[in-house]
């Protein structure tokens, strides 16, 4: 009996060094549970961001796209309405040049049938 009476204590002693060995660990493992859930939050908050950014950087590249489709068609439309313009000062260059010819040719032949005294 002398026996359980010394033993009592000190099972006592290495039950009460357990139960704060426990709350210490307790603590510790509440501590990492926290860091880990606020450093989770932390990650798909930024996983969000790089996502909008993703869809952003996407739609600009989209709208990049576009307005290089619109410039080059207007480009097109531009070098169709210059090949027309040019085609058309041609035809008037070609026709002025007849004109001066005729007119010429008409001259000569006047000057040919009626003499001018200008000597």
């Amino acid at each position: 009996m002398e026996m359980l009476k010394e033993v009592v204590p000190m099972l006592e002693q290495q039950l009460e060094a357990s139960k704060t060995q426990r709350n210490w660990t307790q603590l510790e493992r509440d501590t990492v549970q926290i860091f880990y859930d606020v450093t989770r939050k932390e990650v798909d908050d930024l996983e969000m961001a790089i996502a909008a950014k993703d869809r952003a950087m996407e739609l600009m590249e989209d709208n990049h796209r576009v307005e290089v489709r619109v410039y080059v068609q207007k480009v097109k439309h531009l070098e169709y309405e210059h090949k027309n313009n040019l085609g058309a000062i041609d035809k008037e260059s070609s026709d002025f040049k007849d004109e001066v010819r005729a007119g010429v040719k008409r001259q000569q032949k006047q000057d040919a049938i009626c003499p001018s005294s200008d000597s």
